[in-house]
């Protein structure tokens, strides 16, 4: 696996942020597809969210974090989708309803997108 867990990297569910952005170009500069490995990210945080949502029995302060995080995770999720969405129909629109706490993120990943360090995939 190109990544087992990277449990320092922040990411912002408003913006790109600087280590995302950094992780990207690595990627693509180890010859690894940056989409993928964003995706593959994303979706095991959030499978590690649930599990330890499942054995939180108290609605604490750290379930809130938990749960903060894995809207996080989602939210780069769905703008993965969205921008896979955007280049196969071609559409100049987000595909999905709009979002305004996550139209940054949306913005930023497109340019990123463009610039080829972000494949749809």
């Amino acid at each position: 696996e190109e990544i087992d867990d990277l449990p320092n990297l922040h990411l912002d569910a408003s913006f790109v942020t600087n280590e995302l952005a950094m992780l990207l170009q690595a990627a693509r500069g180890c010859a690894l597809e940056p989409g993928m490995l964003l995706r593959k990210l994303c979706e095991r945080r959030l499978a590690l969210r649930a599990c330890k949502e499942l054995l939180s029995d108290a609605f604490d302060d750290s379930t809130r974090v938990l749960l903060s995080e894995a809207r996080c995770l989602a939210a780069h999720l769905q703008v993965l989708e969205d921008l896979q969405k955007r280049s196969v129909s071609g559409q100049s629109r987000p595909a999905l309803p709009e979002d305004s706490r996550i139209e940054g993120l949306r913005e930023e990943l497109a340019v990123i997108q463009k610039a080829g360090l972000l494949s749809a995939k």
